[in-house]
């Protein structure tokens, strides 16, 4: 197992990682973040063993970075030389074949192993304030680890695993992105334009918990969402437009007044749901 573990970022993840590797893992925790009120946070609750400096890099066998995607690739590009030779990298990013492509690129004249991931765990809040030692736990920890050492990706899951993870996910890079597309960036786009209503300023009263579901992630980090969305652009804008070409179908049985086109629109969404749910119960 790890022993020296060097996270870079101490958001919303990177500080319930810190939480989470100290209360299952007996190992030392070395972190980084140009909040400097989040660093003196962690070392004064004790959740990291001291700061990730240019010292201490080196020393670390798996570094882990909670960054924004441009921001992990420019991490690796300036502290390629720090890294101690056969260490683990991975990041946390939400999109995968940029970080992958152009961190193994910089990365291919040394002996570090870089495996892209992305646990499936989030709040609606952001921030060190909000993280929680139990934020991954029972969630879904997404690896792409492409021909790294077989035993090393072993060792990356029974870590995943002692920090609480409940399902690993082994799939490529390309397939991550055109799936979280769907699954995590679209939802974002929907509830963020649903929102857009002149209605949503009247909704006292009249809510309930469809209102919530709908609108739960229009708030976002929109930094954060602008540069995932900009990065996978392709995937996302071929579910953007799949998804205006199912609201014109019930738009058009509306306008035409065809009821019979309008229930089969509905029964069809609903069956499709059904099958959904039956998926997530054998899982």
């Amino acid at each position: 197992m790890f022993k020296n573990i060097g996270i870079i970022g101490l958001g919303l993840i990177g500080g319930s990682l810190a939480k989470a590797v100290k209360e299952n893992l007996n190992a030392r925790v070395y972190a980084y973040d140009h909040n400097i009120l989040s660093l003196e946070t962690t070392k004064s609750e004790g959740v990291i063993d001291g700061e990730l400096n240019s010292s201490v890099l080196p020393l670390c066998d798996l570094v882990v970075l909670c960054l924004y995607p441009n921001d992990i690739i420019r991490y690796v590009d300036e502290h390629k030389n720090l890294f101690a030779p056969n260490c683990c990298i991975i990041d946390f990013g939400g999109i995968k074949r940029k970080i992958i492509s152009e961190c193994k690129a910089i990365l291919s004249d040394t002996t570090v192993n870089f495996i892209g991931c992305h646990p499936m765990a989030g709040r609606e809040v952001s921030g060190y304030q909000h993280s929680l030692e139990s934020l991954f736990r029972g969630r879904s920890m997404i690896m792409v680890p492409d021909d790294a050492p077989a035993e090393l990706v072993e060792q990356l899951q029974i870590f995943f695993k002692v920090i609480g993870v409940g399902k690993i996910i082994i799939t490529t890079a390309e397939n991550h992105d055109k799936v979280i597309a769907f699954t995590s960036q679209l939802a974002h786009v929907l509830s963020n334009a649903y929102v857009k209503s002149p209605r949503a300023l009247q909704h006292k009263g009249y809510t309930g918990g469809s209102f919530q579901d709908l609108s739960r992630v229009a708030k976002l980090n929109a930094k954060m969402w602008t540069e995932l969305f900009m990065v996978n652009r392709d995937f996302l804008i071929e579910e953007i437009e799949i998804l205006i070409t199912h609201l014109s179908e019930y738009s058009n049985a509306l306008r035409e007044e065809n009821e019979n086109e309008l229930y089969r629109l509905l029964k069809e969404g609903s069956d499709i749901k059904e099958r959904l749910n039956d998926e997530d119960c054998q899982n």
